[in-house]
């Protein structure tokens, strides 16, 4: 897996943030933007999703997973913000994930190693 130093460091700060009880993420300004913009769930909710329907409660999850990639990952192609994990949704997290090298390969399922990645995605991803 391939690990750059802005992210090493921005998992640093972002778990001494964490024990001070605060979260900082990797730039000011992107954090900003994302986490100003991307408020469908508290960012602690991040349960395991996939492509398929969802009911009320968890649509608003893949609304906060399509803000993150349209705000956070660099993304080429803005998603609808719908609540709906259909193929451009999946598409676009099987894109995050070969982007940051996620721990548990491509597969399309946003679990615990996805969120990371939306959260604090690799600056690489930009270029």
């Amino acid at each position: 897996m391939r690990i750059s130093r802005a992210r090493i460091g921005a998992v640093g700060a972002a778990v001494a943030a964490l024990c001070l009880g605060g979260l900082v993420a990797p730039s000011a300004a992107h954090a900003a933007d994302t986490y100003g913009r991307c408020n469908y769930v508290n960012d602690w909710y991040r349960p395991t999703l996939k492509k398929g329907p969802y009911n009320s409660s968890t649509a608003a999850a893949v609304k906060q997973v399509q803000c993150l990639i349209n705000v956070g990952a660099w993304y080429p192609q803005p998603l609808s913000e719908d609540g709906e994990f259909g193929a451009k949704t999946d598409a676009a997290v099987r894109w995050v994930q070969d982007c940051n090298e996620t721990t548990g390969g491509v597969d399309g399922i946003v679990g615990s190693n996805t969120w990371l990645d939306l959260y604090l995605p690799d600056p690489d991803c930009s270029l």
